[in-house]
């Protein structure tokens, strides 16, 4: 079992912006216990650990190590975070951080369920899908996600609900927690760290994903909204989630696809700088991937997020794209790879869950994957 591999590094000279691999081996195979974080260059170098052999990839800037500007390093204001994640709140030296928000840990039996963060009954009340299209199955602790047909061109219209899992009323009295989008620690940090000691948020501003993907599909994505604003805007999507088959290093690569396995992986992406490439694409700032990561690195700073203005609110609804990513406007060729979808494609997803910090992410598991784990 490797450890979660974060890209999105920040220094002078340093930016890269997706966490990936960070969980190698099927479920029933799987021994080892995490090791030591590790990052990965732009020239493509790729970073390896676990049992199986399998490698992480993508990267997007020149320098490996961990993250920060001049000296100042990623567990800056962290160092304390307390790895289990189910806590209701937790409290470092520097502020207060969100428990882990687990709502989507899926199957009939889960982890999440046992500990009040979630119901499958909740998940099944709230979820709309095109039946046509998708056919859903549960397992005690996972659900299986089915395409029932291959995807068109004339599906493009109905790009937000075309092969997609719809969770349309987040907000709810049942549970705790709310989904609050936000910078994870300080303002604007790992990109920007001006605000390092002046203004502390402690808002949701990860997301870690355990998947098996045995297709060709490379890339997920997600919409959201919040209660101000109905509907899901070209500019509201987060994509570019790459999967085993790593982000591109550069501007000539899409990597739209990758080798399909049969292995479960875990892969934490950084939501702020994400959504805030889907904008960038959407209003034409920027064409595809590393043209959203030059943007962010010779800005220090993601040039507009809708995440981020969605920190005043909270999250009202979400639909994920898990058999292939429903790309803005812009990123028809690059960024959407919904294209990709046969008839008798799935995916099998154990959880979604959101985190103030990537060491937050890595402390939460599911009783599937404690099973793997225990050997």
């Amino acid at each position: 079992m490797k450890r979660l591999l974060s890209l999105l590094l920040v220094a002078v000279m340093l930016f890269a912006v997706l966490a990936m691999v960070g969980c190698d081996g099927d479920d029933e195979t799987t021994t080892a216990a995490p090791g030591s974080s590790e990052t990965t260059s732009a020239t493509g170098t790729t970073a390896s650990s676990g049992t199986t052999g399998t490698t992480g990839t993508t990267g997007t800037t020149g320098t490996t190590g961990t993250t920060g500007t001049t000296g100042t390093t990623a567990t800056t204001g962290t160092t304390a975070t307390t790895a289990g994640g189910t806590e209701s709140e937790t409290t470092i030296p520097t502020g207060t951080t969100l428990g882990v928000f687990a709502r989507f840990d899926f199957g009939t039996n889960t982890k999440a369920e046992a500990e009040g963060k979630t119901s499958h009954e909740y998940l099944t009340s709230i979820l709309e899908y095109d039946s046509t299209a998708l056919s859903i199955e549960y397992t005690d602790d996972t659900i299986i996600i089915w395409a029932t047909k291959d995807y068109d061109d004339s599906m493009k219209s109905s790009a937000n609900t075309a092969f997609a899992l719809c969770f349309q009323d987040l907000i709810t009295y049942e549970f705790d927690d709310m989904l609050k989008p936000g910078w994870g620690t300080w303002n604007g940090y790992p990109l920007y760290t001006g605000n390092i000691g002046k203004s502390w948020i402690g808002q949701y501003q990860y997301m870690k994903i355990r998947i098996l993907n045995p297709t060709s599909n490379n890339m997920i994505s997600f919409d959201f909204k919040n209660p101000t604003n109905p509907g899901y805007a070209t500019t509201q999507k987060v994509t570019y989630m790459y999967l085993q088959g790593g982000a591109p290093s550069t501007k000539d690569e899409t990597n739209l696809t990758t080798t399909p396995t049969n292995e479960w992986k875990t892969y934490t992406y950084d939501i702020m700088f994400l959504a805030g490439a889907g904008r960038d694409v959407a209003q034409g700032f920027a064409s595809n991937y590393i043209g959203c990561v030059d943007l962010a690195r010779n800005n220090g700073a993601v040039s507009g997020s809708n995440w981020a203005w969605s920190a005043s609110s909270q999250i009202s609804a979400l639909q994920f794209h898990l058999l292939g990513a429903s790309g803005p406007k812009g990123a028809d060729t690059n960024g959407d790879t919904r294209i990709n979808i046969k008839r008798g494609d799935h995916v099998e997803v154990d959880y979604i869950v959101f985190g103030c910090t990537i060491e937050q992410l890595e402390g939460y598991t599911s009783y599937l994957e404690d099973s793997s784990l225990a050997g």
